[in-house]
C-alpha cells in the first residue's frame, strides 16, 4: 500500500530513503545557529516543509530563488521538494547543488542534510555497486548535519534512521541510535518516543511500536504530526501484511481522529478498504481524502481510479486516471501504471 512517498518508510534501504527524505519536514536550511531548532528561519518554507506539502514548498522557493539565484534556503527546499516524486534527473541536480551549496558554505547543516537525503533517493535506484559507493557518502553527509546542528531534531531523526538501516560496515548500529535517543529523553521526551518508533519498528516490535506512537503528544509540532502520519502508514501495512486487519483499522480510524483535516487518515483507510474488496467504502474515504490537507505527495486520483474499477464504474475510473496524469508531483512510476492501466481499459 502506498502511502506519501516512493517516504522518511524504514528499515530497509529502500524504506530508508523513504525516511530519510521523509525527514521532509526535517532538517533544512538551519540559516540561523546550530541550536536554532527550526528547519527554515523562512516561516512560509519552514510550514510547507514541516507538514509536508511539497507543492506549496516548492512554489515558496521559486518564488524566493527569483528574488535572489543565490538563496540557499530556495535550493534546499528545491532539492527536497523534488525527491518524493522521484524524477532521477531532478535528484542528480538537487545532489549538484547541495555540493555546491557545501564548497561555498561549509558550515551549513541544512546543505549536508538535504545532500544525504538526496543521495539516499539515488542508493534506491541505482544499482548494487552505485549504492556501495554511496552509502559512507549519505552517513558522512548526515554525520556532518547533525554535527553542525546537533539540537535540531530533524538532523537527529536522520541520522538515527541511517544508523538502523545501514550495515555495519558502513555505520550501521542499532546500539548508536539507542544512544542517540537516550540522549534526547530528558529534554524532548515526544521527539524521544518518535525515535523508539523508528527503534521498534526496525526490531520488529510491533506492539512496542505502537505503543509508543500512541504516546507522542504532537500538540502544534508539524514536525512530529507529518512523522507519525508516517509511521501510522508504515506500522498498517505491516499488520496489512499479517492480514490483521482490524489492528490496521483500528490505527488509521485514531490517525482520523488526532489528525482530521490530513488526507492521509481517510487514503489509508480506502486502501485498506480495497484489500477487503469494499468498493463503495474505498471510493467514500478517498473522495474525502481528496478534500482535506497533504494531497500532494498522496496518488489520491490513481487509487481512486482503482476503487471506481473495483466498482466497475469504468468512466468515473478512467477521469481519475486521467486527473492523476495531470499531477506534477505524481512519481513516474505510478504514471507508468496508470497509462499502461488505460491502455488496457476498455
Amino acid at each position: 500500500m502506498d502511502s506519501a512517498c516512493p517516504m522518511p518508510s524504514n528499515f530497509r534501504l529502500e524504506l530508508a530513503a523513504r525516511r530519510l527524505f521523509l525527514s521532509l519536514a526535517a532538517a533544512l536550511s538551519l540559516v540561523g545557529s546550530a541550536a536554532q531548532a527550526a528547519v527554515f528561519s523562512d516561516p512560509v518554507l519552514q510550514a510547507a516543509f514541516a507538514s509536508g506539502r511539497i507543492d506549496e514548498l516548492e512554489q515558496a522557493a521559486w518564488a524566493r530563488q527569483k528574488s535572489d539565484p543565490n538563496d540557499v534556503q530556495a535550493a534546499v527546499a528545491l532539492t527536497l521538494a523534488a525527491l518524493p516524486v522521484g524524477d532521477l534527473t531532478r535528484v542528480e541536480a538537487g545532489v549538484k547543488s547541495m555540493q555546491q551549496c557545501i564548497a561555498q558554505q561549509p558550515r551549513q547543516a541544512a546543505c549536508y542534510y538535504a545532500l544525504g537525503n538526496a543521495m539516499t533517493v539515488q542508493v534506491v535506484n541505482g544499482g548494487v555497486l552505485q549504492a556501495l559507493g554511496l552509502i559512507p557518502r549519505v552517513r558522512d553527509a548526515l554525520t556532518r548535519a547533525f554535527e553542525l546542528a546537533p539540537d535540531a531534531y530533524e538532523m537527529r531523526s536522520a541520522l538515527l534512521q541511517f544508523y538502523l538501516v545501514a550495515p555495519g560496515v558502513v555505520g550501521g548500529s542499532v546500539e548508536k541510535a539507542r544512544a542517540l535517543e537516550a540522549e534526547t529523553r530528558a529534554q524532548r521526551p515526544d521527539q524521544a518516543r518518535m525515535l523508539r518508533v523508528y527503534i521498534d519498528a526496525q526490531t520488529d516490535k510491533l506492539a512496542d511500536m505502537e505503543h509508543e506512537l500512541r504516546g507522542v503528544r504532537v500538540a502544534n509540532d508539524a514536525r512530529l504530526a507529518f512523522e507519525v502520519r508516517e509511521a501510522v502508514a508504515d506500522l498498517g501495512r505491516r499488520y496489512i501484511k499479517a492480514k490483521d486487519y482490524a489492528k490496521a483499522k483500528t490505527l488509521y480510524e485514531q490517525l482520523v481522529h488526532d489528525q482530521p483535516r490530513q488526507a492521509q487518515g481517510p487514503f489509508l483507510l480506502s486502501r485498506l478498504a480495497i484489500e477487503q474488496n469494499d468498493a463503495d467504502e474505498a471510493v467514500r474515504q478517498m473522495e474525502r481524502a481528496a478534500t482535506l490537507e497533504g494531497t500532494a505527495q498522496l496518488p489520491i486520483d490513481y487509487r481512486l481510479g482503482d476503487a471506481y474499477r473495483a466498482k466497475g464504474d469504468l468512466a468515473r475510473a478512467r477521469a481519475a486516471y486521467e486527473r492523476f496524469l495531470g499531477n506534477p508531483y505524481a512519481n513516474p512510476r505510478h504514471l507508468a501504471e496508470v497509462r499502461k492501466i488505460l491502455a488496457e481499459m476498455p
